[in-house]
């Protein structure tokens, strides 16, 4: 930060301004890794300057800023007409994925009013855009910043698993980041991951009761939609696991098939049977008699169908 001497060692003619260390770091790296503004001011204005030298793991100016959170630094590198506010990191990861990962919402919107910004460059490690790690984290200001970008893709999936920012919201119980991915027009509520769960089903799984409330409100659920590892439906998994009011919710949907059932010809109601046997002597027993009760309530339910054994439910009591 000794503002005096960079500018007297800029005005030399033979200073190498792109000079970089063992590791690959310049003095533009340096300046905007401690937030010296007045020194990164010095070095951009310096026409052989090369704004978007990477480190020996990949990382610019910009990317270091932004992750250390040096607001005024990322709105002088985001000016420089040389800037590549694309690059990535060895690891595949952008200014902006890495400013949404650390949560740090104003220099997502300094990024994304950059009119090269790419929204939905995707890391080379798990394949996830900015917008499926701020799902992923909960963070609703940026969710809702990169919404608004007019080319983001809602329904990008991850390549490790396959899974949406919807998804991995409604995995980790972000209620308002679900709700603001629900508003979005081109959302694709019935995407599936690499083993065909939607969302849900992950939500009716884990028993995230608000989430699976927002899913059936959109108008293009697929409440009966199957897995592709068991053929389990958001009921059947609701049910194993004794998650009553998530059963509750589900029931109540019009086009909900109670009787369907999995790859051995298990139903909710069978399934839930099951659970409620073997652990008869524990406290979560009474969980699997209240999905029971809600189960036989419903009016087209079918006590006599049989799994791929031959059992039906009453052959369990």
């Amino acid at each position: 930060g000794h503002t005096q001497c960079v500018e007297l060692l800029l005005k030399h003619p033979n200073i190498n301004v792109n000079h970089a260390s063992k590791v690959g770091c310049t003095a533009l790296i340096y300046a905007s890794y401690n937030g010296n503004t007045t020194c990164v001011e010095l070095l951009l204005k310096h026409l052989n300057i090369n704004v978007n030298h990477a480190t020996n793991d990949g990382a610019t100016a910009l990317i270091i800023a932004s992750g250390k959170g040096h607001n005024q630094c990322v709105e002088l590198l985001l000016k420089h007409p040389n800037i590549n506010v694309n690059h990535a990191n060895n690891d595949g990861a952008t200014a902006l994925i890495i400013a949404s990962c650390k949560g740090h919402n104003q220099y997502v919107e300094l990024l994304l009013k950059h009119p090269n910004i790419n929204v939905n460059h995707a890391a080379k490690k798990d394949g996830a855009t900015a917008l499926i790690i701020a799902s992923n984290k909960g963070n609703t200001d940026i969710v809702k910043a990169l919404l608004k970008h007019p080319n983001i893709n809602v329904n990008h999936g991850s390549n490790e698993y396959g899974e949406t920012a919807l998804i991995r919201a409604c995995n980790n119980y972000h209620t308002q980041c679900v709700e603001l991915l629900l508003k979005h027009p081109k959302i694709n509520v019935n995407h599936v991951d690499n083993i065909g769960d939607s969302a849900l089903i992950i939500a009716s799984h884990n028993g995230h009761t608000e989430c699976v409330e927002l899913l059936l409100k959109h108008s293009n659920i697929n409440v009966n939609h199957a897995d592709n590892e068991y053929g389990n439906t958001a009921l059947t998994w609701a049910s194993r696991w004794g998650k009553t009011e998530c059963v509750e919710l589900l029931l109540k949907y019009p086009k909900i098939n109670v009787n369907h059932a999995d790859k051995y010809g298990v139903t909710a109601l069978i399934l839930a049977k099951i659970e409620a046997n073997y652990y008869s002597k524990y406290i979560w027993a009474n969980d699997y008699s209240n999905v029971i009760k809600l189960l036989l309530k419903h009016p087209n339910i079918d006590t006599l169908k049989q799994d791929i054994f031959g059992t039906c439910y009453f052959d369990l009591l």
